[in-house]
């Protein structure tokens, strides 16, 4: 198994058990990451997946969405080089991202 395998592999387990414990155990894992994965590879936004943010990542291409799951916003992170969901964030939390070319935090609070 080449190591962007493993990689993508462990991005996924990883995704799973933050959907269960911050998302909650009415969302299946594998099919709602299957359902992020498609929504990225046809390339457009919708109503419940917008484009908040990229991250400041020197090897690979991570963006934050937001995602609409029965009326409440949660946050992915999504590993573009990669393909895979990588984790959940919740609302209340700041990242660090790229805005206008410099490093700043991002609350998510205010994207909701």
């Amino acid at each position: 198994m080449k190591h962007c395998d493993i990689l993508r592999t462990n991005c996924l387990k990883h995704f799973y058990g933050r959907v269960q414990s911050r998302i909650g155990p009415h969302v299946h894992p594998k099919r709602f990451a299957d359902l992020i994965i498609e929504e990225m590879r046809r390339g457009a936004e919708t109503p419940d997946l917008k484009f908040i943010a990229r991250l400041s990542s020197h090897d690979r291409i991570k963006r934050v969405w937001r995602v609409s799951i029965d009326g409440e916003s949660h946050f992915i992170i999504y590993d573009h080089t990669l393909d895979a969901p990588v984790t959940v964030l919740l609302p209340s939390w700041s990242i660090k991202c790229i805005r206008r070319k410099r490093v700043r935090d991002l609350h998510l609070e205010n994207y909701q």
